[in-house]
């Protein structure tokens, strides 16, 4: 359905020099969110809204073009390119007949554009929307740097269930956060919409005269990989993604004196429609309730920058942010309540589809256990243990670790966690045998399986027929027969065995192997 024209609104040059005050009210404001210690409420930000919407001297062109566009959404952009201009927080502005910000205000949405930014719009596939979303959460970071990135994840799967289920939508959720397996997503999966969470950074040196924007990868240790916005704008030459969502501090951070600085607005230049970042320091409740806010109407089909509005409102209303966002520390989420006007959105062409929505989705069946190694029922999704994954999965490519026995209570996730490693080995070009001790599995199928990879090899079938004929005995056959399927396999094997626990019942020892 055809939308109404976007309301343009173009601050001239002289805007700031004929509004000093407004430049001092947006800096108090983005030290308030800096220290962290004042709670910025709507009185503040209404302050702040009011003397921009005075400054702007609408009069009722606003309204007269809300009535044309009717029940319609009307789309505010601010059109300039001046940094300074652009920086100050549009999402605040406020109407004084409506009394209400039009940041969050249905009926209307709000995004910015550079008119001398110019470029050629990749074409919309056909759905499924394919959604990546990809977080960094280094371990050298303090507690206050620690971001709850599986309660954001679980959030995401949430809000997405549906239309994953329905086949509208993909979703992938790499549990690396290094550079170099966000390169291979992107070409790979390649995704239409990039969730790229964690730490942004924003620096800027008046005796130098130069800013830096960047992200905080991890790299192959868990540390912290600074990337700068040049590195990072790189990855995504040569891809299709219509949408990326910079969940990070800052990332949206515009410094008036360096006019190419920021992270969202050196890769909106790269040529992605739509760029959302945040434009000061945002707390965990309110990205996540942005996360879920923004995908699930991104996943319903509307148009970006109206599922940006109502996500900024979701960061407010807790029935609007998924019925288990209110878990927590209350008082982080009061704090959240004002960093609604945080997320910006930078968009070429508020009509721009991520995808073609016109195809006949595939739905997904509704199970929740998938059998992916062998006769073990492995979880269709796995969050958290990031730190146990990275430090076990290094040292098992690697060689340094040959056994790895996981032990604890029922349900606790131990087999999802053996299967997230084993994944990771797989892709790596492991081969996999794996083995359940249930009563309905039987071991032979899985040693026949190991037979008949040695059998394609003659020698080596050779060398296991003279084992077989000297009958070593069970343990020392078992171990020829190991060094054997090493050696088949050059080192790259891995044996999985689950339900250990039902080795001894009642006390009496169950027969693994023969």
């Amino acid at each position: 359905m055809a939308r109404s024209e976007p309301f343009l609104v173009t601050p001239p040059p002289d805007f700031l020099a004929n509004n000093p005050a407004l430049a001092g009210q947006a800096n108090r404001l983005a030290r308030a969110y800096g220290d962290g210690q004042e709670r910025v409420e709507d009185s503040h930000l209404q302050a702040m809204g009011t003397s921009l919407w005075q400054a702007l001297n609408l009069g009722d062109s606003l309204d007269k073009a809300k009535e044309r566009a009717g029940q319609q959404t009307l789309s505010i952009l601010i059109e300039t390119d001046d940094p300074a201009i652009q920086a100050l927080p549009w999402e605040t502005l406020y109407h004084p007949e409506r009394q209400e910000f039009l940041g969050r205000c249905r009926g209307f949405s709000i995004s910015r554009r550079d008119p001398k930014l110019v470029s050629i719009l990749p074409e919309p596939e056909q759905g499924p929307l394919r959604i990546l979303l990809f977080t960094s959460l280094p371990d050298d970071l303090d507690e206050n740097g620690r971001l709850d990135v599986e309660d954001e994840q679980a959030a995401v799967q949430e809000a997405l269930l549906d239309q994953e289920r329905e086949g509208r939508i993909i979703l992938e959720m790499p549990d690396d956060g290094r550079l170099e397996t966000f390169r291979a997503s992107l070409d790979t999966f390649r995704p239409h919409l990039v969730y790229l969470s964690g730490h942004g950074r924003f620096t800027h040196d008046n005796l130098t005269r130069q800013a830096r924007a960047g992200f905080l990868f991890e790299d192959q240790h868990g540390k912290g990989r600074y990337v700068d916005e040049e590195e990072l704008s790189r990855c995504f030459q040569g891809t299709n993604v219509q949408l990326l969502v910079l969940s990070a501090c800052q990332s949206a951070k515009v410094h008036p004196d360096f006019p190419e600085s920021g992270l969202s607005r050196r890769l909106y230049r790269c040529g992605i429609p739509h760029v959302i970042g945040m434009g000061e320091s945002v707390k965990d409740a309110a990205a996540t309730r942005f996360a879920y806010g923004l995908l699930q109407r991104v996943s319903q089909g509307l148009p970006v920058d109206v599922a940006v509005q109502e996500a900024r409102a979701a960061i407010i209303d807790p029935v609007a942010a998924g019925p288990r966002r209110e878990a927590g520390d209350p008082r982080r989420a009061r704090i959240a309540h004002g960093q609604w006007c945080l997320p910006q959105l930078l968009c070429r062409d508020p009509d721009h589809p991520l995808v073609d929505w016109r195809f006949d989705p595939k739905p997904r069946q509704d199970r929740k256990l998938k059998t992916l190694l062998g006769n073990v029922a492995l979880p269709e999704r796995f969050i958290g243990r990031r730190r146990e994954l990275r430090r076990y999965q290094e040292r098992l490519r690697s060689g340094n670790l040959h056994a790895l026995l996981i032990t604890g209570a029922g349900g606790m996730g131990k087999t999802a966690l053996a299967g997230k490693l084993l994944g990771t080995l797989a892709r790596d070009g492991f081969t996999i045998y794996s083995f359940s001790l249930h009563p309905e599995h039987d071991w032979q199928d899985v040693r026949l399986d190991m037979e008949l990879a040695l059998v394609e090899n003659t020698a080596l079938q050779e060398r296991y027929r003279l084992i077989r004929e000297h009958q070593l005995g069970p343990a020392r056959e078992a171990e020829y027969f190991l060094k054997l399927m090493i050696e088949r396999h050059q080192a790259k094997l891995a044996l999985f065995f689950d339900n250990l626990e039902s080795v001894q019942q009642e006390g009496r020892p169950h027969a693994l192997v023969d």
